[in-house]
Parts: C-alpha cells; sequence; structure tokens
C-alpha cells in the first residue's frame, strides 16, 4: 500500500480525485494543504453527491432564467 494513492492536495480536480479513488479501490481519500497538513477526508460518495446537487442547483438555476 502506498501513501501516495489515498492523498490529495486541496487543489486537486474532482476528475484527478476520482481517477485516484478508482486507484486505490478504497473509495476515499485524504486531503491535505500545501504543507502536507491534513485538512480532512473526503469519500467517493462526497464528491457523488456534491455533483448531483450542483447539477440540481445549475438546472434549477438555467429554468429561472428562461
Amino acid at each position: 500500500m502506498k501513501l501516495r494513492n489515498y492523498v490529495v492536495y486541496k487543489e486537486t480536480t474532482i476528475l484527478e480525485a476520482l481517477r485516484k479513488i478508482d486507484k486505490n479501490k478504497k473509495s476515499f481519500l485524504v486531503v491535505c494543504d500545501s504543507s502536507s497538513g491534513v485538512i480532512g477526508i473526503t469519500t467517493e460518495g462526497n464528491i457523488r453527491r456534491g455533483s448531483v446537487s450542483y447539477t440540481h442547483l445549475r438546472a434549477h438555476e438555467t429554468r429561472e432564467d428562461l
């Protein structure tokens, strides 16, 4: 087990994080700041729910603009 397979940084894109989760097969990542201090943990579920929520908000916003 290589620790780097479980660590992302605040600047990491969602796509990069999902690729890393897919690679590590554990469904979670440790999120660190630029000095490698731990900020928190995120999961595949957190990312999925955030994506669905964002998509829902954007769809609602678009309908209001019409």
